[in-house]
């Protein structure tokens, strides 16, 4: 599974956690079907109008719900590939394409439910199958849980496995219900990771207080949520927040200028800067950046100059900056991260071939 649908050994092991080795793909089916749903219903509890102030923090937990949707719906698909017409495949389909039709035909659609298929998807899965998975419509999301429904789903999360997750879900319930953040804080204090101890003594501290309060968890927010970060690897991604350090820039302040070199990936994560490129005919090149964006990726990982000023344009300005070295010792750590780097190697330099 690992290799055939890109799918880390942490992650099959969080998947296939609670289930015996050497059941049927029948009971493996149903199983993971299961976890699916309540993957599902906690989805719907992160969709609450309730929660939306809190967007940075939400994204988060709403893109790693997301990502295990995905994962289990890749297992299952596996699955009903080898059955094919068996007669138990049929009410799975079923069950699968009533459940999740949105993750499922984004997958059906792109065929990334298998990395190294080279066959039609036709070929795969069989036409009755098929069909059970395609003959539902998209859903609605309902926005009418009340608010001890959505606590009593951020409290589970609070016990996840994912340190990350368990910090991010202890936030939210101090932000809308300050004493059962508290109460759930000081069970948090013992046998748990620093991270969460971390998260868990601020709220017994200041239970309301903003994101920008919690040092660690704010970078691990803001990195988790950028555009080359996304969905990184729990373990990276803290290791990262821990080197990390966010800056605040007035309107005009230079982040960056021209022949500087590139030691710290910079991510704008609140608001308004822009880069500025000289041209060979004396004008100013201006793209104006949006918050989640790193800048100048390539210049960094070579270690070479700048080729353009960054300016920050608003009051309070924020950047966060991550130091070359700390790339350098995590891409041994984690294959995910530096095959994303290498890809980003990659890009800039096909970027770099046709501008010739």
């Amino acid at each position: 599974m690992q290799r055939q649908y890109a799918i880390t050994p942490q992650e099959e092991e969080w998947i296939m956690t609670g289930l015996d080795a050497g059941v049927s793909d029948i009971r493996r089916c149903e199983f993971l079907l299961a976890k699916l749903t309540d993957l599902v219903s906690g989805f719907r509890a992160l969709h609450q109008p309730l929660l939306q102030e809190h967007q940075a923090a939400l994204t988060l937990l709403q893109e790693s719900i997301h990502h295990k949707k995905e994962l289990i719906t890749k297992s299952i698909l596996e699955i009903l590939s080898k059955l094919q017409a068996d007669p138990a495949a049929l009410p799975l389909a079923k069950s699968l394409g009533e459940l999740h039709p949105v993750v499922l035909g984004e997958l059906l659609e792109s065929g990334l439910w298998n990395v190294d298929a080279a066959s039609p998807l036709e070929n795969r899965l069989h036409p009755l199958v098929l069909e059970q998975l395609t003959s539902f419509g998209q859903q609605s999301c309902a926005l009418d849980l009340s608010t001890a429904d959505i606590l009593a789903y951020l409290e589970l999360l609070v016990d996840d496995r994912n340190p990350v997750i368990q910090a991010v879900a202890v936030y939210l319930v101090a932000q809308i219900h300050p004493q059962i953040g508290q109460e759930i804080s000081l069970g948090l204090q013992y046998e748990h990771h620093p991270l969460v101890q971390e998260t868990g003594k601020l709220i017994l501290d200041h239970p309301q207080a903003p994101l920008t309060k919690f040092p660690t968890l704010e970078k691990i927010i803001y990195i988790y949520n950028s555009d080359f970060f996304h969905r990184l690897h729990s373990q990276t991604l803290m290791a990262l927040a821990n080197r990390a350090e966010i800056r605040t820039y007035t309107p005009g302040a230079l982040i960056t200028e021209v022949g500087d070199t590139c030691r710290e990936l910079l991510l704008l994560i609140a608001g308004e800067a822009e880069i500025q490129r000289p041209l060979a005919n004396g004008e100013i090149q201006r793209e104006a950046l949006r918050p989640g964006q790193t800048l100048d990726e390539l210049e960094v990982l070579t270690h070479s100059e700048s080729q353009s000023t960054i300016a920050a344009l608003s009051a309070d300005t924020r950047i966060l900056a991550i130091p070359v070295e700390a790339f350098d010792d995590l891409l041994e750590a984690d294959r995910d991260f530096a095959r994303r780097v290498l890809e980003l190697e990659s890009r800039q330099l096909q970027k770099l071939i046709r501008s010739i």
